[in-house]
């Protein structure tokens, strides 16, 4: 075996080392919020493990050297395609797939022992540390995070050393020993970011986590800000519908209260109901766009009245879009006349093309509406509006929407006008 003594000595140690180093980052993993961090250490800790006994192992099964290279090359390329929100990986993946294969199958086919496999070998996956490599370093180009710049610098000093060794017999270079010299250049910059991340040292860790703790509490506290100015800018607008189309009074508030049993029927969770909740109280908003003489007309409306009615839906939903916080509830603002025959407005949606939220909120905006005194009708009592949401069940409402309401008398809820609205932010 053409093997020295140190070198074995430094494979042992640096192997170790490096597995050690492994262990701690992955003991962190539930106390950082970047897991995927400690789960590259972890995972590159044991492939320079496995890569640093080449040397040792090389003589006794010759493609050791070539397998551990390839599966590095793919945990690092799947770590840079993930860095960058994987919109490269659509190019790269099938290739990563076709080089690992191709790699593979000349291995187990024999070609490790041959003088051509090296140069093969380098033609197929450097291309990709390559691609690896800048990615990393664009990385910190564009976010500055100094685990990122020594991540790159140890990826350029094994890049170095995988290519010189994969040459070095091809063009008889001097036998330097560069797996070590990758290997030990893992460790020193892999061992700078624990001890600087304070990974091995308690007190500064809790240090650092308690400052995390605080970060978390400042935006906590900014978020909620947030939702209080949003909130406070809903009840603004619900109020400007109303006050537009005061036969509305009250309606958003039952629509919201009777949308928001029926969404904990169907297990909504908390976000998912918070939205619905929302939309339920803007669905009417686009009537601020509609004039007041066709609002409050007292006798039947005109074709060309009922036309303009029918724009508010896109009007609330146009109105919306400019602001982000409101993307999730513009769905339900838009749909929420569509009929489940596809015969409803403004796109003529069918079925279960219609969003869910939207198809809940047009049962119990229609129970309302015909409980509630209009300006050319007096309100319905509850039993003939519930006869009449059976007879348009399938058609223009969601039967099964119309079933949980019926059966779970949700319409039986009483909503005291003087209610304070509460979506739960």
């Amino acid at each position: 075996m053409d093997l020295k003594l140190p070198e074995l000595i430094i494979s042992i140690i640096v192997s170790s080392y490096s597995i050690g180093i492994g262990i701690f980052a992955l003991l962190q993993i539930n106390r950082i919020n970047e897991k995927s961090e400690c789960l590259v250490f972890f995972l590159l800790s044991l492939l320079i493990a496995a890569w640093a006994l080449s040397s040792f192992i090389n003589p006794f099964y010759r493609a050791y050297g070539f397998i551990t290279g390839i599966i590095l090359t793919n945990v690092a390329v799947i770590y840079a395609l993930k860095i960058t929100n994987f919109k490269l990986i659509k190019i790269f993946l099938p290739f990563l797939l076709i080089v690992t294969s191709i790699v593979f199958f000349l291995i187990f086919k024999g070609e490790a022992g041959s003088s051509n496999f090296s140069i093969e070998y380098g033609l197929l996956v450097y291309p990709l540390l390559f691609f690896m490599n800048y990615v990393i370093y664009y990385y910190f180009y564009k976010l500055r995070t100094k685990f990122h710049l020594s991540l790159g610098v140890m990826t350029s000093i094994m890049i170095f050393g995988g290519f010189y060794e994969t040459f070095k017999k091809i063009y008889h270079w001097p036998s330097i020993p560069t797996t070590m010299i990758g290997c030990l250049g893992f460790v020193l910059i892999a061992g700078y970011n624990l001890l600087d991340r304070g990974y091995l040292h308690q007190k500064i860790w809790k240090d650092y986590a308690l400052e995390l703790e605080e970060k978390k509490k400042l935006l906590n506290g900014n978020n909620t800000n947030l939702y209080k100015i949003n909130f406070d800018t809903v009840i603004i607008l619900s109020q400007t519908i109303e006050a537009k189309d005061p036969y509305t009074r009250g309606h958003c508030l039952r629509v919201m209260n009777f949308s928001k049993a029926i969404g904990k029927i169907l297990k909504f969770d908390k976000e998912r109901l918070k939205f619905l909740k929302l939309g339920a109280v803007l669905h009417d908003i686009g009537k601020i766009g509609i004039a007041g003489a066709i609002l409050n007309k007292h006798s039947n409306l005109t074709i060309k009245e009922f036309t303009e009615i029918k724009k508010h839906p896109e009007i609330g939903a146009n109105i919306l879009k400019t602001v982000d916080f409101f993307n999730p509830i513009i769905p339900i603002i838009r749909h929420h006349h569509e009929f489940f025959n596809g015969k409803g407005y403004p796109d003529g949606l069918k079925g279960e093309g219609i969003p869910l939220e939207a198809r809940i909120l047009g049962v119990v905006d229609a129970y309302d509406a015909m409980t509630s005194d209009r300006p050319y009708r007096k309100a319905f009592n509850t039993d003939k509006a519930l006869r009449i949401l059976k007879k348009i069940s399938g058609t223009q409402l969601d039967p099964k929407i119309v079933d949980i309401f019926i059966e779970n008398k949700i319409y039986q809820k009483k909503i005291n006008l003087t209610d304070k609205l509460n979506l739960g932010f």
